[in-house]
């Protein structure tokens, strides 16, 4: 990268450890351009990383599924704090909540997300607490959770062909693919 003066070119410095990052169009004289130091490389993801669950999250455009038929939108009817509450209305299976994310639709807390730690006999317990007081009668809707792996895309959502996790090991690898 260099700083040339467009006035006297041949006038310019060249810009060491710089380089451009993004560039937008002003008006028809002009455009703008920003400079990165090349350290800034190192906060920026190039590539997948390759571990053996899901890197989607559930619903969103990676994944394709649709979440219509996995939600479910309720009241809370008692609360133990911030961060553990009831919904007496729900029987659906231990676990069933978990890793999804419950969003406030009445109450203190509308319109904020937090993620379930874990869902068993009616009780949410939340990652974290949330920043204002639940309170008995507070709605909320959230959706069926995933927990990325192979089983969970494969038998709840009938997902397999969006999976983006790579649950072989090399043994495994070596098996499909015969002896070398």
């Amino acid at each position: 990268v260099f700083l040339v003066n467009f006035t006297t070119p041949a006038n310019y410095t060249q810009l060491p450890g710089a380089y451009l990052s993004r560039m937008t169009n002003g008006d028809e004289d002009s455009a703008t351009f920003e400079l990165m130091s090349i350290s800034n490389r190192l906060n920026q993801n190039t590539g997948r990383v390759v571990i053996p669950t899901c890197d989607a999250d559930v619903g969103d455009s990676r994944c394709g599924v649709n979440l219509a038929a996995f939600t479910v939108t309720s009241t809370i009817t008692s609360v133990n704090d911030q961060s553990a509450f009831t919904d007496s209305a729900r029987g659906e299976a231990d676990d069933f909540f978990n890793y999804s994310k419950l969003t406030f639709t009445t109450g203190n807390n509308t319109g904020r997300s937090y993620e379930i730690k874990d869902f068993a006999s009616g009780v949410f317990t939340l990652q974290e607490p949330t920043l204002s007081p639940v309170q008995v009668g507070d709605g909320y809707t959230t959706h069926r959770g995933c927990d990325r792996t192979k089983a969970t895309c494969t038998d709840v959502f009938n997902n397999l062909d969006n999976f983006r996790g790579f649950p072989f090991n090399i043994d495994e690898i070596e098996l499909m693919s015969g002896p070398a």
